[in-house]
């Protein structure tokens, strides 16, 4: 008697077991089964191992939650097959079990896999692996078939080939084999299922994307259409009306709320409300929006304001788009029916203070506090408040008129008024921080502040609440690109304006209600589905509106007779001070220092934690680097008011602490006394002055409204409000400061040296100078340009080809950021990405008539690009000097057609000419595929004497054949080429072996180099050639290395250079500094050290290229 428990024990029975196994199968005959390539077991084996698994006990279902698709189609055909369900087997999808179908016993614990439940019933009988509950028995039936354990691909193919459930949780399940799927059904028409319909979360607004789910239940059944159109109508009615008013109609007048509204108006509204669950036009979902966010571009904000609203408020009204800005005079948000306000004092402080509202208090109750208002929005008349916003055109053109003329001429007034509206919608939009200054999250009380002010201005010709609650449905759309509609619920439309923005996301608990007011509808509707006869009550749980207002209390809003009346009066303040006691003291004592949902405070309390923070106890400089504009902006003004957003800063002007940013610093002087919080010390016991515990999102607030910074064990600091005092100054200025610019710069990297320089453009003249600095070791090649500069010393620039660097530069400058004309020479924005991917004729004869020829245009003046002529060595008329490697490699081209002329007995190096294709050597071409069939036979309709004595014959037929090459050459990228790599430089390799064009080669493939480097949103211009002769007849680990292993000293060059842009604001820059950086660098697994003297320079400039390696780089010729 033994244990199975013992693993020593098991490995002897183990070892024991396949002994026998090998006489049984010799002796007896059975059959052998594969269970995968390196395990193999009988029929016998297998069918004891069944006999040891339990079976179950009875009938039954399981349950696997999927999407619509699949589990609908389950449902039509009853079962999968073995063919879909190996597909399973083999991709397990991150499960912890590996491979197959998985189900579960409980209805509810794998909801979160799918909306569209499926039940999978086990008939009685069926076999059970009890990976969890029975380990021991699970080794005893493994130990039948040879193995201790198996791996999960072993447990798939053995569960393929055995029709077993395996049960390796206490309630999920398994499968491998199909024979177990052969009964499915949608879960909802099972008696056994008690759940309802899934509910999915997501990642944006309170919870699930409700009317996504219900657009499934349509796709299920098309009879439940008629249902869903109406919930969706109730749904849509309450964003209409507002859900205390839409409570409020649906007591009053039941299912004839419908002949108590515009129904034109509501037709309009619902049908743009519908269009978030389908597809917004493309430029809305194209402009503006950016994952959660709007762009931060004014671009974008025109837009919005010319495109984006526009188009909502024709789609609401019906009328033309240029009936959309307010014209005339507008009082108590143009609604005839409320001829004042009733408000309490926090409400009048609110408008009050804003710029836009005109307040006019018509009474004051001492007895309730409150006061009687008329509200006046903006218009000609009253731009007194707001004249600040406006532009000085608008401004001095209002003011330029008296009162009278605008009081009497109607067409003027109505004029003015629409530019007005548009411009303080055009100004609210880039204040609010649509605009470069920064990114503004949707959802967030900045964008509560762009929706409440849109209801201060009432800009629009139309109900201007409805033009806002669409603006932001719409944005939604666009932002999140999905079918969410989920946006907090505004819950009184009637006073939005009057309060201050927080209220508009101001109670989670309020949107809840909404939220579970439409899954109470969706309940109803899933169930419809699947029981016809249910009723449906469009209406329920409608009363759930009264709750949560203001508030997280459960103060209820009473839907009485009285409150009937107060609602339909809009007589807000009478129904709150009844039914909610606290709202008053919620906005008076809070509003204004609201820092989160779940923190607030108050003055004192505040006042109370900056004196209790630590301060400095000196002086202290500490540094921030970023971008020019912000840096420079804030040296002139010697303050940090020029920033609007948050500064990172260090405790050290070293550069090693900034690798991540941008790479102008600045220096500032935070004065003795500055508070400062420690975000990781526990110094002082700050967090109980607010009687409760701090985080992240509460100190934020706390950081923007008031004067202290938070530090990080004195090592970094953030700032986020600007008004603290401190002493700013361009750290360059400063005597001791040492460092060069930031260090996370590279000639790959973001943002570049490039990009640096660009940026630095508006702000000094060396931007440009320099630049043209590293052009130029581009246009000659870097030994070129380095051998001239010693030659001509500060007469450089004499020997440069003037004209032809100008063009070359403003082609490189276009391609760097700075557009020329057209930008996208290339014709489409995604055509690259980071490959060079030419995917059909039509995209490439696009890429060869416009983009090549525009570089072409652009770099000679005119449109006769192609060559005409054979030409011998690149267009060289000497002979070239090569390696016998070199030949071997090169001479294996289908472009270049050899001719040896001599070679050294010595080092057999190899005295040779090279010719470039023409129409002389055709055939070698045609038969490598690299010209066109019509190609060939054009030019081999015509002997060589016929092309060698009519001129005009050969140079037609050899531009024709030039561009028949280059388009077979281009379209050779179909398939794609990463960028970056051997294979790109092995592209633009033969660029330089065909020489298509009738000069500049070399210039012309560098810049269509750098038009596709531009076009894959890359800030990489190009890699460096020191020596562009190579280009050609070079292998292409020489050229590799010819262009790479120039990329170090290369870039020495950028950081040096623009090191010293940026120093040209207290200095004047060295142009050609770190030119010397290129005297040494490697090739092949060797090293080069280069002296430019004089030997050098002559063997440059004769094209001595394998004499002057021999002469500075030992060993590369191995």
């Amino acid at each position: 008697t033994t244990t199975l428990d013992s693993p020593s024990k098991m490995k002897e029975i183990y070892s024991v077991f396949l002994l026998f196994c090998a006489l049984g199968c010799c002796i007896e005959g059975l059959e052998i089964i594969n269970i995968t390539s390196t395990w193999q077991v009988t029929s016998t084996q297998l069918e004891q191992f069944a006999s040891i698994l339990p079976k179950l006990e009875e009938d039954t279902w399981t349950w696997h939650w999927g999407s619509e698709e699949n589990s609908i189609r389950w449902d039509k055909q009853g079962y999968i097959d073995q063919g879909e369900l190996d597909w399973y087997n083999n991709n397990t999808n991150g499960m912890v079990e590996g491979g197959g179908f998985y189900v579960s016993l409980s209805q509810t614990d794998s909801k979160a896999f799918g909306i569209f439940p499926v039940g999978v019933l086990l008939p009685k009988g069926s076999l059970l692996f009890p990976t969890h509950p029975n380990r021991t028995l699970v080794r005893e039936a493994l130990a039948v078939l040879g193995k201790y354990s198996t791996t999960l691909p072993e447990l798939t193919a053995l569960g393929r080939i055995v029709p077993f459930y395996d049960l390796y949780t206490q309630t999920w399940i398994v499968i491998h084999n199909a024979t177990l799927l052969s009964k499915m059904a949608l879960a909802f028409r099972i008696p056994e299922f008690k759940e309802e319909f899934g509910i999915p979360e997501t990642e944006f607004g309170y919870r699930g994307d409700l009317l996504g789910s219900i657009k499934q239940l349509v796709k299920f059944s098309e009879s439940t259409a008629p249902f869903v159109n109406s919930m969706l109508r109730h749904w849509s009615l309450v964003e209409f009306l507002g859900p205390l008013q839409a409570n409020r109609m649906r007591l009053e007048y039941g299912d004839g709320i419908w002949n108590q509204i515009d129904m034109n108006s509501f037709n309009r509204f619902h049908k743009i409300l519908s269009s978030t669950l389908s597809e917004l036009p493309k430029f809305i979902t194209s402009i503006g929006y950016s994952g959660k966010w709007f762009r931060p571009y004014s671009s974008s904000v025109q837009s919005q304001v010319d495109e984006v609203l526009p188009f909502i408020f024709s789609s609401l009204t019906g009328r033309n788009e240029s009936d959309m800005w307010r014209d005339e005079i507008s009082y108590n948000e143009g609604n005839a029916n409320i001829k004042s306000y009733t408000i309490i004092d926090a409400q009048y402080r609110s408008v009050q203070a804003s710029p836009y509202l005109d307040v006019e208090v018509i009474e004051k109750n001492q007895r309730n506090g409150t006061l009687t208002v008329k509200i006046g929005h903006p218009s000609v008349f009253n731009i007194k408040k707001f004249a600040n916003l406006l532009s000085p055109g608008l401004r001095d053109n209002i003011t330029s008129y008296p009162i009278s003329k605008l009081k009497t001429d109607s067409s003027l007034r109505k004029e003015l008024n629409r530019n007005l509206m548009k411009e303080l919608v055009t100004r609210l939009f880039k204040d609010l921080g649509l605009s470069e200054e920064g990114m503004v999250r949707f959802a967030s009380v900045t964008t509560s502040n762009l929706f409440r002010d849109l209801g201060r201005i009432q800009p629009f010709n139309t109900d201007n609440y409805l033009m806002r609650k669409l603006y932001e449905k719409v944005a939604i759309k666009a932002i999140m690109l999905s079918s969410n509609s989920n946006s907090p619920l505004e819950m009184v439309p009637e006073v939005s304006s009057l309060l201050p923005s927080y209220f508009r996301f101001h109670s989670q608990e309020y949107s809840e209600n909404w939220f579970n007011i439409r899954i109470a509808g969706l309940k109803m509707l899933s169930k419809k589905v699947f029981y016809p006869d249910s009723p449906i009550d469009y209406f329920a749980a409608w009363s759930n509106f009264s709750t949560n207002l203001f508030t997280f209390s459960q103060d209820k809003v009473r839907f009485d007779p009285l409150g009937i009346s107060y609602l339909k009066n809009k007589w807000m303040v009478k129904l709150f001070d009844r039914d909610l006691p606290r709202w008053r003291e919620t906005i008076s004592q809070e509003m204004d220092i609201v820092m989160s949902p779940t923190f607030r405070t108050n003055k004192k309390q505040i006042n109370k934690f900056i004196s209790a923070l630590p301060k400095f106890t000196q002086d202290s400089w500490v540094y921030y680097w970023g971008h020019p504009e912000d840096v420079l902006s804030m040296d002139r003004s010697g303050s940090l008011n020029t920033f609007n957003s948050q500064l990172t800063l260090f405790n050290t002007s070293q550069n090693t602490y900034s690798t991540s940013y941008f790479y102008l610093p600045l220096a500032v002087l935070f004065k003795k006394g500055t508070s400062y919080l420690p975000y990781y010390t526990q110094d002082v016991d700050l967090p109980y002055i607010f009687k409760a515990p701090l985080v992240a999102n509460d100190i934020t607030p706390l950081m923007v409204n008031n004067s202290f910074i938070t530090s990080n064990n004195a090592q970094t600091f953030v700032i986020m409000n600007p008004s603290i005092p401190a002493k700013v100054i361009l750290a360059f200025k400063m005597p001791n400061f040492t460092e060069t610019i930031g260090g996370g710069l590279s000639e790959f990297g973001a943002p570049g040296y490039w990009s640096a320089a660009v940026q630095m453009k508006p702000y000094t003249n060396a931007s440009v100078e320099m630049m043209k600095h590293w052009v130029v070791l581009d246009f000659l090649g870097h030994f070129n340009a380095i051998s001239m500069k010693i030659d001509y010393g500060d007469d450089f620039w004499k020997h440069v080809d003037q004209t032809k660097f100008d063009r070359y530069f403003q082609i490189h400058l276009n391609f760097t950021g700075i557009p020329i004309g057209n930008g996208n020479l290339l014709g489409r924005s995604n055509a690259f990405g980071n490959f060079l991917k030419i995917d059909n004729s039509q995209w490439v004869d696009l890429v060869l008539n416009t983009t090549i020829s525009e570089l072409w245009k652009r770099l000679n003046g005119d449109e006769d690009m192609f060559r005409e002529d054979p030409i011998w060595n690149d267009g060289y008329s000497e002979n070239v000097t090569v390696t016998k490697r070199w030949f071997d490699y090169s001479s294996q081209s289908p472009y270049l057609q050899f001719e040896v002329l001599g070679t050294n007995v010595t080092n057999q190096d190899l005295l040779v000419r090279y010719q470039h294709p023409n129409v002389f050597n055709v055939e070698q071409l045609f038969k490598k595929g690299l010209v066109s069939n019509e190609m060939h036979s054009n030019i081999t309709l015509y002997s060589r004497d016929e092309l060698t004595s009519n001129v005009t014959l050969r140079k037609r037929l050899t531009r024709e054949l030039m561009r028949d090459i280059l388009f077979t050459h281009i379209s050779s990228v179909s398939r794609g080429i990463s960028l970056g790599t051997t294979t790109e430089v092995s592209f633009f390799q033969d660029f330089a072996r065909i020489q298509p064009f009738k000069k500049d080669n070399y210039l012309m493939r560098k810049s269509f180099q750098r038009a596709v480097w531009f076009q894959s949103s890359s800030v990489r211009n190009s890699l460096p050639e020191g020596l562009p002769e190579l280009g050609s007849y070079s292998d292409l680990v020489t050229s590799y290395y010819n262009q790479y292993s120039l990329v170090n000293p290369y870039r020495d060059i950028l950081k040096e250079g623009i090191n010293k842009v940026v120093r040209s604001l207290i200095e004047r820059p060295n142009y050609f500094v770190g030119w010397n950086q290129i005297k040494s660098f490697s090739v092949y697994y060797g090293f080069c050290t280069i002296s430019f003297d004089q030997q050098d320079r002559s063997l440059i400039r004769e094209r001595r290229m394998v004499e002057f390696f021999d002469k500075n780089c030992p060993g590369w010729r191995n």
